[in-house]
């Protein structure tokens, strides 16, 4: 009897053991993903930050502006009464 408490006693050592490792492994693999995720995030916001400040720079060209944008092309004309567009 003894020696059979002495065996669960020992069990349970272990399973706490194996809990604990399984645990510190859990921890190991989410910490890796967040950091994966953190890096996909950070790279996505950068290339966005990126593709804006490039796009003003390219509106800054009037040569260019005109091709981009149709406001620019609106400018100065008067509007006409009755158009639809205003509707």
């Amino acid at each position: 009897m003894v020696a059979d408490r002495r065996l669960r006693n020992k069990d349970k050592k272990l399973q706490q053991v194996k809990g604990t490792a399984d645990g510190q492994l859990e921890r190991e693999r989410y910490g890796k993903l967040s950091e994966e995720v953190s890096r996909v995030l950070r790279n996505i916001v950068l290339t966005l930050l990126v593709l804006a400040i490039l796009s003003q720079c390219l509106l800054r060209s009037d040569m260019i502006r005109q091709h981009l944008t149709y406001a620019d092309k609106l400018e100065g004309m008067p509007l006409q009464r009755g158009s639809r567009a205003l509707h």
